[in-house]
């Protein structure tokens, strides 16, 4: 006698739907997706003017105009992180946000 499958059951997803899944995520968060968008910007020159290591942030001079810019430990290149001090000369993208500039890479000029 045949058994009898419930229709709420939930049948097995074939390879071919995961691996659409899988590189469609890949897409939407990865490289080609999102995130470069985020990090595309101008890019500037720069002179720290204060950080602060523990608090993770610190503001930043342009050189351009002149204005100072927030920034985050999260845009720091990790190997800058130790290093950054007042006065140090830096490059900065910078991506127009609502209500000031958003500093998404930072590194320091060698």
């Amino acid at each position: 006698m045949k058994e009898r499958r419930s229709r709420f059951a939930r049948s097995r997803p074939t390879p071919t739907l995961l691996l659409v899944l899988i590189v469609g995520g890949l897409i939407a968060f990865g490289r080609i997706g999102l995130v470069p968008v985020l990090q595309r910007g101008t890019k500037h020159e720069g002179t720290i003017r204060r950080y602060d290591q523990h608090l993770g942030s610190g503001l930043v001079k342009r050189s351009s105009d002149g204005t100072e810019v927030f920034v985050h430990i999260s845009a720091i290149a990790r190997r800058d992180r130790p290093v950054l001090a007042p006065g140090d000369n830096v490059v900065l993208r910078t991506f127009d946000g609502a209500y000031r500039d958003l500093v998404t890479k930072l590194r320091r000029q060698r």
